[in-house]
């Protein structure tokens, strides 16, 4: 199947944009197809199907759908794989560590004395572990417990009225643009009303150019079109320049982007 075929213009324009394919394309020839959370799958494709009830993908089998987004392909086998994207973003957590064996995703939010009150990490074997059930579980925790203002460490959406959408974007930007070999992980703090985002990798344009907006390079530009394609990211380049535009706006307050060497 001729994949660039079937994209669509938005997410043809993200890759020249990204200006390059990413580490999450490859084919995973030694992973079978059964390494694909089926629960996962099927909360994406109904998440498009909310966003674009008309798009031509919807109705599309899993394994062409899965395809036409990146998260699958043909190996020299002639089979069907999955994608470092799809396995990553739909994937079983045990299936996801034999390919990047330093991966973690932890969500924590704690208000007293004690180190945490409710903690979800990627290893505890409760969950599918993935990128995108831990996107939908944290967004789920934030919105009951989100007001606005709020402070925040991350990036954001441009033109969101309210701070849940500012975090929302923060999450999904943090693992779009996370490197998944790297030890540390993705790890979100909810405390005090305070938002905590800290994912492991350095900038890949200067910190400078990021804050101005318009450039952009994706650490995973395949997840980034699989969060775009159902409507959970904006466009590439716009996120550390939003967050200026939402602390002037009074979406939030105290904003405060570090990039360490320390991760």
């Amino acid at each position: 199947m001729n994949v660039s075929h079937f994209m669509s213009p938005e997410i043809k324009e993200t890759i020249t944009d990204s200006g390059q394919y990413t580490s999450d394309e490859p084919v995973l020839e030694d992973i079978g197809m059964d390494s694909i959370d089926s629960a996962t799958l099927r909360s994406y494709r109904e998440s498009l199907r909310a966003c674009k009830g008309g798009h031509p993908w919807v109705k599309l089998q899993d394994e062409d759908f899965l395809e036409v987004i990146g998260a699958a392909g043909q190996g020299r086998d002639g089979i069907l794989h999955p994608t470092r994207a799809g396995l990553l973003m739909f994937g079983k957590e045990h299936r996801i560590t034999h390919v990047y064996p330093e991966y973690f995703l932890d969500y924590r939010e704690g208000n007293g004395a004690e180190r945490w009150s409710y903690r979800l990490q990627s290893q505890s074997g409760e969950w599918s572990g993935n990128v995108f059930d831990f996107f939908t579980a944290v967004t789920g925790r934030l919105s009951v417990s989100v007001v606005s203002p709020f402070k925040l460490d991350g990036w954001v959406r441009r033109g969101d009225s309210d701070a849940f959408a500012v975090a929302r974007e923060a999450v999904a930007n943090a693992l779009i643009h996370s490197d998944y070999n790297v030890g540390a992980g993705v790890v979100i703090e909810l405390r005090h009303n305070v938002i905590t985002v800290s994912n492991p990798g350095t900038f890949r344009i200067p910190l400078s150019d990021a804050v101005k907006g318009g450039k952009s390079h994706p650490g995973n530009s395949r997840i980034m079109m699989m969060f775009l394609l159902v409507g959970l990211a904006e466009r590439a380049g716009s996120g550390l320049y939003s967050i200026v535009e939402s602390e002037r706006a009074g979406v939030i307050d105290d904003v405060k982007v570090e990039e360490s060497r320390d991760m």
